[in-house]
């Protein structure tokens, strides 16, 4: 079970007494109202100005995400106006939108802050299934934002970082990559770069793959690209694989012999009609043994308890294009964690004793500290009732540590107060509702 960001910020919001959320009943224009007649039936609402300095947080249409503060407010025709010039016109739509006292952003820091401090008394137990025996490449859920992946870059298109549950499923994917063209043939590109072991494929036959969902039918494709140290010699290796609009289709490139003396080497995911969009997900390239295999970010500061490999699926050379969950598995023992660098910054690495057979899930079992660096909505922190109610009450403690360096001492000891009565709330609920995590890894070798 989780909780978004957006739950976690009403629960805070509802515990401290800072909560109203609406529904504009005028559209939002380009101008810097917010219009709602249901303010008539708020505490306040038939006051002028009573919401003065207050927040505005939009949680929907054009200005999703956009937070205001408020100027002042006619009580008469229930008008907010808010600082920082003319939002975006909503058009018909109606927009929904919170009103808070504190800062909303506030509010956010202190959930993110409450996840930490509860690190060694919350944990969630998580299993990953995105690493392939064989492939060299990272696995694709790494992202710095909602536009931006964390190692793949773009020539041609814009990303979004898309939730494997929406329309385009995932495959059991987190996130697939919106991949829209700006221009045709535009394409995202993982290179020597980003990831310098790729130009370990020299000399080396690889096949490559990556699932793709297109808006429009053989839109989709897959190319290698290689440029030798000679700077002229260049390859441009791509997929001929059908592909239907709307749903899901393994393009393949197989067998590829790659030139040797490599100065560049990349796997490109294209989108050939401008304006137009393909869902990528789990890119792998095979062709050499691996042993070191980068650990998923959610794995990367893990306890790890258990490493298997898939032994089963309904594609008996491929399993790994089988979702995984319902597939047999065999235990590794062995295995060790490994940092090293990736222009210049340090991962932990999976080492195996020994290559699994190519194209096969491998199982990671283990804890984690919650999610800590939350900023969407949508972000998704993995604990559910009753823990949540434990990290709602330290995220109001963090709260009034924030405020009380914000008012004069006079007013320290309401904030003192407030600090004193989370601070035995959290007590409280650990003493009822957490559990600590003692189990060890099986890293052993035979």
């Amino acid at each position: 079970m989780s909780s978004t960001l957006l739950t976690l910020r009403t629960r805070l919001s509802e515990n401290i007494g800072d909560y109203f959320s609406s529904t504009v009943t005028t559209a939002i224009a380009a101008s810097t109202s917010v219009i709602d007649t249901a303010l008539a039936n708020v505490e306040g609402g038939g006051t002028t100005d009573y919401f003065e300095d207050w927040w505005v947080y939009f949680t929907s249409g054009a200005n999703i995400g956009v937070k205001r503060k408020v100027s002042s407010y006619n009580a008469g025709t229930w008008t907010l106006t808010v600082l920082g010039g003319n939002l975006t016109t909503d058009s018909a739509v109606k927009s929904t939108y919170e009103l808070h006292q504190l800062d909303p952003s506030m509010k956010i820091k202190a959930i993110n802050n409450a996840a930490r401090t509860l690190s060694s008394d919350i944990k969630r137990d998580i299993t990953e299934l995105s690493l392939v025996s064989g492939n060299i490449l990272p696995d694709f859920e790494w992202w710095t934002d909602a536009t931006t992946h964390k190692f793949w870059e773009v020539t041609n298109v814009t990303l979004a970082r898309t939730a494997g549950g929406s329309a385009a499923s995932g495959r059991g994917s987190r996130y697939v990559a919106k991949a829209t063209a700006s221009a045709a043939n535009g394409y995202m590109y993982l290179g020597g770069g980003q990831y310098p072991r790729l130009l370990d494929l020299k000399d080396t036959t690889v096949s490559a793959y990556v699932w793709a969902y297109p808006e429009v039918a053989n839109d989709a494709a897959l190319v290698i690209y290689t440029l030798k140290n000679d700077g002229t010699t260049a390859q441009t290796l791509t997929s001929t694989t059908t592909n239907a609009a709307g749903r899901w289709t393994l393009l393949k490139l197989e067998n590829q012999r790659i030139n040797d003396d490599l100065s560049e080497f990349q796997i490109r995911p294209k989108v050939a009609t401008i304006s137009k969009y393909v869902y990528f997900t789990q890119p792998r390239i095979t062709g050499r043994d691996v042993y070191d295999y980068m650990l998923p970010e959610r794995f990367q500061n893990a306890n790890i308890r258990q490493v298997r490999y898939q032994l089963t699926g309904s594609d008996s050379i491929s399993p790994a294009d089988d979702i995984g969950y319902d597939a047999q598995y065999h235990e590794i023992f062995g295995w060790d964690i490994v940092p090293q660098d990736i222009t210049g910054t340090y991962y932990n690495f999976l080492r195996l004793p020994y290559p699994p057979t190519k194209g096969r899930h491998i199982e990671l079992n283990g804890s984690a500290d919650l999610e800590d660096n939350m900023s969407a909505d949508t972000d998704v922190m993995n604990i559910d009732d009753p823990k949540s109610n434990v990290l709602i009450a330290q995220a109001c403690w963090e709260l009034f540590r924030q405020l009380r360096g914000f008012v004069t001492n006079s007013a320290n000891s309401a904030y003192d107060d407030e600090i004193a009565y989370w601070a035995s709330e959290v007590t409280r609920l650990k003493k009822r509702l957490t559990t600590k995590i003692t189990s060890s890894p099986i890293r052993w070798g035979i």
